[in-house]
C-alpha cells in the first residue's frame, strides 16, 4: 500500500481491508505514530460510508518481540457484517476465514 523511511504498509491478514505495518529491519520506532495515524485517516476516507458518510469503526493491535521490539502492528477496519462462519466457525473448526474481495484489490483501492 505505501512505503515509509522505517516502515511499510501491505494489505494482508484475515479480513478484507486489514493492513499490517512491517518495520524495516533495525528501524527505529519513532516513526509509527505518524504511520498508524496516516493509515487510520486514509483508511476513514477510502472506507467512508457513502450513505451514512461515516468511517467504519476499526481496530488498532501491535505485536512485539521478546526484546521489545515491534514485530508488526495490525489495522482492521469493520467493512462488512461478519456472520457465523466468520466469527464461530473459522475459529472453531479451523476453517479459513472468507474475504468478501482479496488483499490486492484493497491495496490497489488504498493507492488510488
Amino acid at each position: 500500500v505505501r512505503r515509509f523511511e522505517t516502515a511499510t504498509v501491505f494489505a494482508d491478514g484475515i479480513r478484507s481491508g486489514e493492513c499490517l505495518v512491517l518495520p524495516s529491519a533495525g528501524s527505529r520506532t519513532d516513526e509509527l505514530p505518524e504511520i498508524i495515524s496516516w493509515l487510520i485517516g486514509h483508511c476513514a476516507e477510502r472506507f467512508r460510508d457513502p450513505v451514512s458518510g461515516l468511517p467504519p469503526e476499526y481496530s488498532v493491535t501491535f505485536r512485539f518481540g521478546r526484546a521489545g521490539q515491534l514485530r508488526y502492528a495490525a489495522y482492521c477496519p469493520i467493512l462488512t457484517q461478519w456472520g457465523a462462519a466468520e466469527v464461530v466457525c473459522a475459529p472453531l473448526e479451523g476453517s479459513p476465514f472468507t474475504l468478501p474481495w482479496p488483499h490486492e484489490v484493497t491495496a490497489r483501492y488504498l493507492r488510488e
